[in-house]
């Protein structure tokens, strides 16, 4: 009586073994895509239904997903099958015997056991396999499994995971015989291994484009429900698990305060001002926010961070020779320009959250810790005074898994390339998403429509045109360039600096065109902008030590107000800032709420000594200071920089005690923010 299991290799030959191989692919996908499907009859909502169109596209980028794991998991058998031809008998039939009674039921049965784990886990969560999944190992590990035992079918599903793994392998083992292709001459043999292992390899990238299947791609219609059906269990245990080793904050709330030099919190607020000696009082101190005026202006606010928009390339802007700027030029001279600030990190996700919730930590929102609201979400204010809150961006909406943790953390709605290409079917797109002008057109009608409705905006909105691999829109007019213009310290390759220089160009002039119909509409009156980039130009300068540091993280703050609300004295656009400043001066300007005492100031106001303080991790530690003393980087253990003309030396020991105090107030401010975030991460989890 034959079992499930294949033939035995003398029975079946290197093709005929190669053959049931090709079943088992088939078989695994068929079952990969019932589980999907299993999947949107159990738990679709009602409202999804009419998407059809939607519902297509999300099969067939679940099936390539699904392909993906299939490859992925037999090409490594595949290879050795192949290899294994050049052995002596023994040892061929011994690795055959391994492949078959060892590797592949292994290998099914992991396939068909996370996905059906993961079915169970979207009916609790809503939402595929997600980092939240290993809490089962750091919680009370047997009450979540009575939890388990209780409320699912274990014993069921048990029997349904084993009877699914053995009718796969027995289906797989019923191709038997010898295949037509032993009959071809080695040439033709050997042929169709290479281009065998080359499909399978394909087939587990899962793309002929430039980045191979990956996360974003899940991304196939504005519906997140949609959306989360498309990556199988595999697929999302296996991006749960990279986030999981990117973010583990392990069980102490004082580790970061430490690490900065402060035993307590209290220690660390003291060094900024603080009076109090109550932890429990700073705790709420540091992570609400005071409330709107009552009085105050409420106009719409927008947040533009743009992708790679570094100050030093801004500062070579020629407009008759070198036009970096584009549309976005008169605005820079119009309205207020801080030309001295840094980002608060050096990438985009860690910038962006560093923005939207002040944290040295990332990625925060991605890990199991950011599945509940934070107290200090940055646009909880506007929240709080009756905004609506919208995030959008030109690339994918479930980008980092965007589309999910902005919506617990406050935001309304996330709009990502798939809602604007909805608006603009002509857009144009590149690898990273639409290109940005058709963001800020979208934006544009937003804030249009919100003016209709009676509604207040908070609008953040994230570019990525400028991004590699660099490339225009066909139907662009490029203004000139000139790669000769940029500092000696440019990149030696003339090709990428240009190409740089040309999306550097493209995305500022697609946010001076929102500019332009903002100030040439209504909106002018009762609409504040500000833009920044998430980081410095990359690739395109090269920044071999620290003379100058304020360049190497510099990027600008841009702001428009209107008129109206303009302040009457001079403004220092020459002082140092930072992004920390930015959402204090938001919520000074349009909800009339006074700068923290702890956190950044009001870029508006006058300011004695200013710094531009960051997060950014740099020379070994993290945290940079710069001010008019000097700068200090690495400030768990600083090393002080001083001023020379321009350009920035070691101090040595002579560093300005003026210097040192800075710096120990941005080491308190790090610390807090890190005892902060902790804080509230490690009680969620408890």
């Amino acid at each position: 009586m034959r079992t499930y299991q294949f033939e035995s290799s003398a029975e079946a030959g290197f093709w005929g073994r190669c053959r049931q191989g090709l079943l088992l692919a088939v078989l695994l996908l068929v079952f990969l895509t019932g589980m999907r499907v299993w999947l949107v009859l159990g738990y679709a909502p009602a409202d999804t239904a009419a998407l059809k169109q939607d519902w297509l596209h999300a099969l067939l980028m679940g099936l390539r997903f699904d392909a993906k794991w299939v490859a992925s998991t037999l090409l490594p058998a595949w290879l050795l099958l192949a290899l294994a031809q050049a052995l002596p008998g023994g040892l061929r039939r011994l690795l055959d015997q391994l492949l078959v009674r060892v590797y592949a039921p292994l290998a099914v049965a992991a396939l068909t056991l996370v996905s059906i784990v993961n079915h169970f886990y979207f009916g609790f969560y809503l939402s595929p396999i997600n980092p939240i999944v290993f809490g089962l190992f750091e919680d009370d590990t047997g009450a979540i499994l009575s939890t388990v035992w209780r409320d699912y079918p274990v014993v069921s599903g048990t029997l349904a995971w084993l009877a699914a793994t053995a009718l796969i392998l027995w289906l797989a083992g019923r191709s038997r015989g010898r295949s037509a292709i032993a009959g071809w001459g080695k040439p033709a043999q050997a042929l169709m291994v290479v281009l065998t292992v080359l499909g399978f390899t394909l087939l587990a990238r899962g793309s002929f484009g430039t980045f191979p299947l990956r996360e974003t791609d899940v991304a196939v219609s504005t519906n997140s429900f949609i959306n989360s059906t498309v990556p199988n269990g595999p697929q999302a245990l296996y991006t749960a698990w990279g986030i999981r080793k990117e973010m583990d904050l392990g069980r102490d709330p004082y580790a970061g305060l430490k690490r900065f030099g402060f035993k307590t919190p209290l220690e660390a607020a003291h060094a900024l001002g603080w009076q109090g000696d109550d932890e429990a009082a700073l705790a709420r101190s540091v992570s609400t926010f005071a409330k709107p005026s009552l009085s105050a202006p409420r106009p719409h606010v927008v947040f533009a961070l743009m992708e790679s928009f570094g100050r030093e390339l801004l500062n070579t802007q020629d407009p008759v020779a070198n036009d970096v700027l584009g549309r976005l030029a008169p605005h820079f001279d119009q309205d207020y320009y801080f030309s001295r600030a840094i980002s608060i990190e050096h990438g985009t996700f860690p910038s962006l959250e560093g923005l939207l919730y002040g944290t040295p930590i990332s990625p925060l929102t991605q890990s199991g810790y950011g599945y509940k609201p934070f107290p200090f979400s940055a646009v909880k204010p506007f929240k709080d005074a009756g905004y609506k809150v919208v995030f959008i961006t030109s690339g994918s909406a479930s980008w980092r898994g965007l589309d999910r943790s902005l919506k617990v953390q406050g935001f309304d709605e996330v709009d990502g390339m798939q809602r604007i290409l909805q608006r603009f079917p002509n857009a144009t797109t590149g690898t990273w998403g639409v290109d940005d002008d058709y963001m800020f057109r979208f934006a544009s009608e937003r804030l249009a429509e919100a003016d209709r409705k009676g509604e207040k905006l908070m609008l953040f909105t994230l570019s990525v045109t400028n991004h590699p691999p660099y490339r225009l829109p066909a139907d662009y007019r490029k203004r000139p360039l000139d790669v000769n213009r940029l500092p000696a310290h440019r990149t030696a390759d003339t090709r990428l600096a240009q190409s740089i220089m040309e999306t550097y160009q493209y995305a500022n002039d697609s946010l001076g065109g929102f500019m332009d119909r903002v100030k040439g509409s209504a909106l002018a009156s009762h609409t504040i902008v500000t833009a920044t980039g998430d980081h410095n130009s990359r690739s395109i300068f090269e920044y071999p030590d620290s003379s100058i540091l304020p360049l190497k993280y510099g990027v600008p703050i841009y702001l428009y107000l209107p008129p109206a609300m303009r302040p009457h004295g001079k403004v220092d656009t020459r002082a140092w800032a930072s992004h920390r400043d930015i959402f204090p001066t938001l919520y000074a300007q349009a909800l009339g709420m006074a700068p923290s005492w702890w956190a950044g100031r009001n870029l508006l106001a006058p300011a004695s000594r200013p710094t531009a303080v960051s997060f950014i991790q740099d020379e070994g530690g993290q945290g940079i200071v710069i001010s008019d003393d000097g700068a200090a980087q690495n400030l768990t253990r600083p090393a002080y920089l001083r001023w020379n003309g321009d350009q920035l030396q070691p101090a040595g020991a002579n560093v300005p005690e003026a210097l040192r105090a800075e710096t120990r107030r941005a080491q308190a401010w790090l610390a807090l923010s890190d005892w902060r975030v902790r804080r509230a991460a490690l009680a969620e989890k408890r």
